[in-house]
């Protein structure tokens, strides 16, 4: 077995031992030690040949060598040939990947913009990553995740965000050698749904557009009729703002007619696509339905509110009747109340009815009386007294 780096091997007739020490990465002594140990075996006895296959087993199953390959004097990197598609807030890996594979810990890994060299996304030296100089926008959202003992430098980036958008350079050097490749970082984003309007094309037709903002990379537009028949159109248009994403409009001349409806589609893939619809009528005939639409709603407004007064008077007719009716009941109520009680008071109902109407007839005497003495005329300066 091996024990640190001292082997010892047994069998049944022979106790071996051997201060030969192995290194491990130099797996290549592995043959000279068991010459040694074979000639060593000599000097006291026979070998069996036994022993022998013991320790070919030995090295063979029990032993495990890594071998590592000394780094090359001249390597390349391999990197993808198309753009990194990725999406907002999302992970992407970038691939960086030497060629021949060896180990390149020892070695400097650096990645950066290729406009902003001297202030890269991630400094890989000295066997750790650096804290500086690294662009502040990229510090804790970068690693090295591909495995350096293989040969792997492919850096990840976390939390994607819109300025990430770009070319990358990954450069791998050592004292006697760089080489330096470069991966381009597309994000997919989705742009708004798409507005269409319609407006006179002359001749009979319509003339239709379809915009929208927000897009990346540069979308694919597409028109189509009810029968989902793709319309070929080259009047696509595309402009940037200052983030970088795209705006995309086109237009269309149509003949339109009832029952037609046409759609624009804008997408990136099958899966990221927005689209909008539009009956593409004549401008005309909008303005004429809207027209007779208005009519008719006024119309139907002023019979509704005709039906809603004709109904509120008939409610406080049937109001006002009830309450007459309720009052007559009230009085007939009373009137066999008092009848019932022909003494109230030392005065019988008949006098009180005599006494009642007196006094109505004396209250209208003096209005009378009044009025007829703001009446009498001025004469021979003074005013005539009415007795």
């Amino acid at each position: 077995m091996i024990n640190g780096n001292r082997m010892h091997l047994s069998s049944h007739s022979s106790h071996i031992t051997t201060d030969s020490a192995i290194n491990l990465p130099d797996y290549q002594k592995i043959p000279s030690i068991f010459n040694r140990i074979i000639k060593g075996n000599e000097g006291g006895g026979t070998m069996q040949s036994g022993v022998c296959l013991r320790v070919l087993l030995l090295a063979a199953f029990t032993v495990t060598i890594t071998a590592q390959k000394p780094a090359p004097e001249v390597f390349t990197l391999t990197v993808p040939n198309g753009p990194i598609l990725t999406r907002l807030n999302a992970s992407v890996t970038l691939p960086c990947e030497l060629s021949p594979l060896f180990n390149v810990e020892p070695l400097e890994v650096r990645w950066y913009r290729s406009e902003n060299s001297n202030s890269p996304a991630l400094l890989y030296k000295d066997h750790k990553i650096q804290e500086a100089p690294v662009d502040p926008r990229y510090r804790g959202r970068v690693s090295l995740t591909g495995g350096l003992e293989r040969g792997n430098v492919s850096l990840t980036l976390e939390r994607v965000t819109l300025e990430d958008r770009g070319e990358y350079v990954c450069h791998v050097s050592n004292e006697r050698w760089y080489e330096k490749a470069n991966v381009y970082l597309s994000m997919n984003v989705t742009g708004s749904a798409p507005v269409l309007s319609v407006a006179s094309g002359g001749g009979g037709q319509v003339n239709v557009t379809c915009s929208s903002e927000g897009w990346s990379p540069q979308p694919k537009l597409t028109w189509r009729n009810k029968e989902g028949t793709e319309i070929k159109n080259e009047q696509v248009l595309f402009t940037s703002d200052s983030q970088g994403l795209l705006s995309v409009s086109s237009w269309l001349l149509y003949s339109p007619s009832d029952s037609d409806w046409l759609s624009c589609t804008i997408s990136l893939s099958e899966e990221e696509k927005r689209e909008s619809r539009v009956l593409p009528h004549k401008p005309g005939a909008w303005k004429e339905a809207f027209i007779v639409t208005l009519v008719l709603s006024l119309l139907l407004l002023c019979a509704l509110s005709t039906v809603v007064c004709i109904l509120l008077k008939h409610r406080d007719q049937i109001k006002l009747e009830q309450s007459k009716s309720e009052t007559k009941k009230l009085f007939k109520v009373t009137e066999n109340s008092q009848e019932k009680q022909p003494v109230k008071d030392g005065i019988n109902l008949q006098d009180w009815r005599q006494v009642k109407g007196f006094q109505e007839w004396g209250m209208q005497t003096a209005k009378e009386t009044t009025t007829q003495k703001k009446c009498v005329p001025k004469a021979l300066g003074y005013v005539a007294n009415v007795p």
